[in-house]
């Protein structure tokens, strides 16, 4: 019988720990894949232009800068404003809460829209090719025998998702790290396709619908 991860999942949300070391955001079905697997969703695609690069997985976060002095990290990471930071992450897991709720809902990855320009959708930074994704999306869509109407409803219910923030323990500092793949110094990666819950402090959902999803979801079968 698989273990089950969710008790230790359901005791980090809002677990008030002194040691974070760095915050990553995204969305609640990452959260939810966590409770399953033991291990938080990271990345699948590229973070370099270099076409010989070996790196295929990495877990960006938003280190805070005073937790890594005496690293060789330090000096090149930048001090963020604590507000600022926090801005920055919301905007982050808006969009990944935005798509991961779209495509479980379709069923399918879109391959015809721009699914981070789409998430912008309904917010102040829409832009005119917004109405153009949302056709392209429709009209993919109807490939799968899923109606315009019902695009349109997952298209509204995913823009209610804010997504979580997610606190990492001081251990973190102790897997082999990477800079900032922009050079900006402003986030540190971690060379994996998924992260052990171990190195989670806490989980902050961040709209009442993805708190009382979690809270569901974590007191029943998965």
């Amino acid at each position: 019988m698989a273990e089950d991860y969710k008790p230790q999942v359901r005791s980090l949300i809002d677990s008030d720990n002194p040691d974070i070391v760095g915050w990553h955001s995204t969305s609640v079905e990452s959260i939810l894949e966590a409770a399953k697997t033991g291990k938080l969703p990271g990345y699948d695609e590229k973070h370099t232009d270099d076409p010989d690069s070996s790196i295929k997985g990495l877990l960006l976060f938003t280190p805070l800068r005073e937790q890594f002095e005496g690293t060789e990290f330090y000096a090149k990471l930048v001090e963020v404003d604590e507000d600022d930071m926090f801005s920055a992450q919301e905007m982050y897991a808006q969009t990944k809460a935005f798509v991961h709720y779209l495509v479980k809902e379709l069923g399918f990855m879109p391959q015809q829209t721009d699914l981070v320009n789409l998430s912008c959708y309904d917010t102040p930074i829409e832009n005119e090719t917004v109405a153009d994704d949302i056709d392209a999306l429709i009209q993919e869509s109807a490939g799968y025998d899923i109606k315009e109407e019902r695009v349109r409803q997952i298209i509204d219910e995913a823009t209610k998702r804010k997504g979580v923030h997610i606190g990492l323990t001081k251990e973190v500092k102790e897997l082999p790290l990477v800079p900032d793949p922009d050079q900006k110094g402003y986030a540190l990666a971690i060379p994996t396709e998924d992260l052990d819950i171990k190195y989670i402090a806490t989980i902050t959902p961040l709209s009442k619908i993805d708190r009382k999803t979690l809270e569901e979801q974590l007191t029943t079968s998965l």
